[in-house]
């Protein structure tokens, strides 16, 4: 039954995309269309009535595990929503980074701190909550994202997306992976091939804003990657040597260990959907940052909640 349904669904789509044609690209008068529509929709309307007659019969079964599955989807994508618009509309601007790295009592300490998020452009707003308790950052800040883009690979080479944030000591790093690549990170495999990417980008001395960046794929179509970044404007050696100096410590990796609770004004079914349903999905799905086999000695998790 199932595949009969899909048929049916590819043929009747198929028929409404073609009346669409007729109607916008070809100037048919719509008479002419209208029956066109009118044959070919009652000759699938029949087979798919014949199709539906079978879930009494069991036909129901398939139809469950697919409203079932349906239903998680969304509401993992309506959760993803909520936690990105909060962080969005929360995130810190640069001015406001320039407060924090300047503020009374801020130490700096040697070595190089990766904070993971899922924002390209900005800062995520769990850094000011760690900076209020922790009051203390690292010599070198990398804001780390992860990005899987609809391409088979990425080549070694384009792999990190790198670019200096307005501040010294201060950097943006994008991982992208494709849907054919596995996360090879054994060891300090990860922070290496950063830092380095780092230390070629600093070596370039081309400090000009990152734009976009095209990324073969191995076929005919390419993908075209935008990356936002406000990079310092004159080249300064001494950020090299910052740098390199900041690899001689060990390197802290900061993640956020986030809990996403609805507000008073949210309906039940929002409520049901984020504190119950979408919360279970982030405890049981795995993240990429583990992956990256972290030793626990260089792993801290910062707790933050997002009342969406």
């Amino acid at each position: 039954m199932w595949p009969g349904v899909a048929v049916l669904g590819v043929m009747f789509i198929s028929t409404l995309l073609m009346t669409l044609v007729m109607l916008v690209i070809w100037n048919l008068p719509w008479p002419l269309v209208l029956l066109f529509l009118t044959i070919f929709g009652s000759i699938e309307g029949v087979y798919f009535t014949a199709v539906l007659n079978k879930v009494p019969q069991g036909g129901w079964v398939p139809f469950g595990f697919a409203a079932f599955f349906l239903f998680i989807s969304l509401t993992w994508s309506y959760g993803r929503q909520k936690k990105c618009k909060y962080e969005m509309n929360h995130m810190i601007s640069l001015d406001n980074l320039g407060a924090l790295l300047s503020s009374a009592g801020m130490q700096r300490v040697p070595g190089i701190c990766f904070f993971y998020t899922d924002l390209v452009d900005g800062v995520p707003p769990i850094i000011s909550h760690y900076v209020k308790n922790v009051r203390t950052l690292h010599q070198v800040l990398i804001f780390t994202t992860f990005r899987f883009i609809p391409v088979k690979t990425v080549s070694p080479e384009e792999r990190f997306l790198v670019g200096q944030m307005g501040f010294k000591g201060v950097y943006r790093c994008v991982a992208r992976y494709g849907y054919l690549d596995v996360i090879d990170c054994e060891g300090d495999k990860f922070k290496n091939q950063a830092i380095q990417s780092l230390q070629s980008y600093l070596e370039s001395e081309d400090h000009m804003e990152l734009s976009t960046v095209q990324i073969s794929n191995g076929t005919s179509s390419d993908l075209h990657y935008q990356s936002i970044e406000n990079p310092l404007d004159m080249y300064d050696p001494e950020d090299l040597v910052e740098l390199q100096s900041a690899t001689g410590h060990d390197a802290v990796h900061v993640v956020g260990k986030i809990t996403v609770r609805t507000s008073s004004s949210t309906g039940w079914l929002g409520r049901i959907a984020i504190n119950k349903i979408y919360a279970v999905l982030r405890l049981i799905c795995r993240s990429a940052i583990k992956e990256l086999q972290i030793p626990p000695a260089n792993y801290l998790e910062v707790g933050m909640l997002y009342e969406v």
